[in-house]
């Protein structure tokens, strides 16, 4: 599941977007974006993982809707990003 663990939505002018992507990096965790712009059958994937998503970015780690930027900086503050990026490293 190389970089399919953790998927970030993104939209055009996020500056949010753009923050989440960057503390993943930082953080050494994969994750593979889905720039809805660009990618139609994106937004059916969103609205079926997330139905009542309305702000950017969307986060999912594992299938799960972790939410924005502020929920994926509390999970980063909680060690979860931690353990994301060590079983990057394990693949």
């Amino acid at each position: 599941m190389h970089g399919e663990r953790v998927v970030v939505y993104t939209t055009d002018y996020c500056g949010w977007c753009e923050r989440a992507k960057s503390l993943l990096a930082a953080r050494g965790v994969r994750f593979r974006e889905v720039w809805l712009p660009r990618t139609p059958e994106g937004r059916e994937r969103l609205a079926e993982a997330a139905p009542f998503a309305r702000s950017f970015p969307q986060i999912l780690i594992d299938g799960e809707v972790v939410g924005g930027y502020s929920d994926l900086v509390a999970r980063d503050r909680a060690g979860s990003l931690a353990d994301l990026a060590a079983c990057a490293e394990d693949v």
